[in-house]
């Protein structure tokens, strides 16, 4: 995930994350070792990895067909992972702000991840995998917003 916070609300959530997720108590160890062991011996955990996987590719591959059809705009095209980079050709924090304010589809920032993604945005297509056609209605209101909306 990506947040956005003062120092100190971040260390706050870190230290909830290690709490929670790094170091969990011995009862959820314990159900989470019986679910692997049980999902190994039936193949159920081979097949949702593979069934994950197919899904993640056929999400990459709509969601770069969408924005290639709908901006004039270069990306990096994924080869794995959960999300694409877009150059937006200005400050992609501005972008952001922008575009969520006025299509209410939210982007991240892509200086996060690099100086060399200050003029580019992240879109992250991994929580729809399950629903592509919420990908192209947002591409499709940003990029309409882009064509006849912008200030």
């Amino acid at each position: 995930g990506w947040v956005e916070a003062p120092e100190f609300i971040i260390e706050a959530m870190e230290s909830i994350q290690n709490s929670t997720i790094l170091c969990p108590d011995t009862l959820h160890q314990m159900a989470l070792t019986n679910f692997i062991n049980s999902a190994l011996a039936d193949n159920s955990l081979k097949n949702y990895v593979k069934e994950t996987s197919r899904l993640y590719k056929i999400a990459a591959e709509k969601t770069v067909k969408t924005i290639k059809d709908k901006f004039n705009f270069r990306i990096i095209v994924p080869d794995g992972g959960l999300y694409i980079f877009m150059s937006v050709e200005r400050n992609g924090a501005k972008f952001v702000e922008e575009i969520l304010k006025e299509t209410g589809v939210s982007f991240v920032p892509g200086w996060g991840f690099g100086r060399t993604g200050n003029n580019a945005i992240r879109i992250s297509y991994g929580p729809l995998v399950e629903n592509l056609k919420k990908i192209e209605i947002g591409l499709t209101r940003v990029s309409d917003y882009l064509r006849n909306g912008r200030k």
